[in-house]
């Protein structure tokens, strides 16, 4: 059996081509055995590309920092060494070319974070230097059917978004050949939040609502793909006599909200990225659901119960109130959560933590049926 191709010919250096190909020295770091980050050889490019890699929790962010120190130190210690091939008369290494200014026929600096090679939605993040060293350019690109869609989706979104509210990346290009499909965003410098960054929630989520564009609780589109899918669910019939005919402020809802998928910048303002689930009137809290219930889930393994017992702290807090005062939601935050979770167990169904899902909703509707008699 041939060995799988490495993932930087799908993007740099396609198959059956009579041209000869410019060899790029790079460095690989793996996870797990699968390729992990693909980076450029100068040590100074190489520690500005692990910034691609979000690590969450103490071990990863100090995993992080030992492979910046072994990269500084050039030590040959978990990297290896590898050629990549890159056609420079490729369309898409053109295209990357021109994000950066680059000489015609040159190949700009690139690392690259290849994304889960076991979905089939898998996409890759290059970041992409300028003649000087700087990185100036995120490219997030795909080549299978799943990956295509994924990054239309998230072209369609940012196209569409008002360009006046804060923490929503400006798109600078696209791409789009039978073999790739690709966006272009400016580099963003920062890092993932962390639990001081948090108190900045209430106000950035906030910005989001948006009054002048109100929405009924059944019309929005996650209550139709619940409907689709899920209508003979016993928790989707409570629901849809809970929600009947209830209206609140619409909100830009991000869809995949989590301490991974956002940049605090070195002024600390929140940048939210990878906006393929993103909807311009969606529901007000799911992303505040979505970012509580994954962190504490994917991060500090909490058990269903502890995942249970950190919602309800999240409803009754203070700046949750504000929040759902100004969103129109008071009232019916049980019941908005309880759908948020219904429609990530039934519809999302997300490769990591979905059996957590489904036990933290059955622990909520017993909790709440126990003290309330009803959903």
């Amino acid at each position: 059996m041939n060995a799988p191709s490495p993932f930087w010919q799908l993007l740099f250096a396609p198959e059956a081509t009579p041209h000869l190909p410019t060899q790029v020295a790079m460095m690989l770091l793996t996870k797990r055995g699968q390729p992990l980050l693909l980076l450029p050889r100068p040590p100074h490019l190489a520690i500005h590309g692990l910034e691609l890699y979000p690590a969450q929790t103490a071990r990863g962010r100090f995993l992080r920092s030992l492979a910046g120190w072994i990269l500084r130190a050039r030590l040959p210690v978990g990297v290896e060494s590898t050629l990549v091939d890159v056609l420079p008369g490729d369309p898409f290494v053109r295209w990357l070319a021109s994000r950066v200014q680059v000489a015609p026929g040159g190949i700009p600096q690139f690392a690259v974070l290849a994304g889960n090679s076991n979905s089939p939605g898998q996409r890759f993040i290059l970041m992409l230097f300028d003649p000087t060293g700087r990185p100036v350019a995120i490219v997030k690109a795909g080549g299978s059917s799943a990956a295509r869609k994924l990054i239309a989706q998230e072209q369609w979104f940012l196209e569409s978004a008002p360009t006046d509210v804060a923490g929503i990346p400006a798109l600078r290009g696209t791409f789009d050949s039978a073999r790739l499909r690709a966006i272009a965003l400016d580099f963003l410098p920062g890092r993932s939040p962390r639990e001081a960054d948090e108190s900045q929630l209430p106000r950035f989520l906030g910005n989001w609502l948006r009054p002048q564009h109100p929405v009924v609780f059944t019309d929005t589109r996650g209550w139709r793909e619940l409907a689709a899918g899920s209508a003979d669910h016993p928790i989707f019939k409570s629901l849809a006599i809970a929600l009947r005919d209830h209206s609140s402020s619409g909100a830009i809802v991000h869809g995949d909200f989590a301490p991974w998928n956002v940049r605090v910048s070195p002024a600390g303002e929140w940048m939210a990225l990878d906006w393929e689930r993103g909807d311009l009137n969606g529901l007000p809290a799911w992303d505040w659901f979505h970012y509580t219930i994954q962190k504490n889930l994917l991060v500090d393994h909490q058990s269903a119960a502890s995942l249970a017992t950190s919602l309800a702290a999240l409803l009754d807090s203070h700046e949750f109130k504000t929040y759902a005062h100004g969103a129109g939601i008071l009232g019916h935050e049980r019941s908005l959560a309880l759908f948020y979770l219904l429609h990530q167990a039934e519809i999302i169904r997300p490769a990591e933590g979905l059996a957590a899902m489904r036990e933290l909703l059955t622990e909520l509707v017993a909790r709440w049926r126990r003290t309330s008699g009803r959903v």
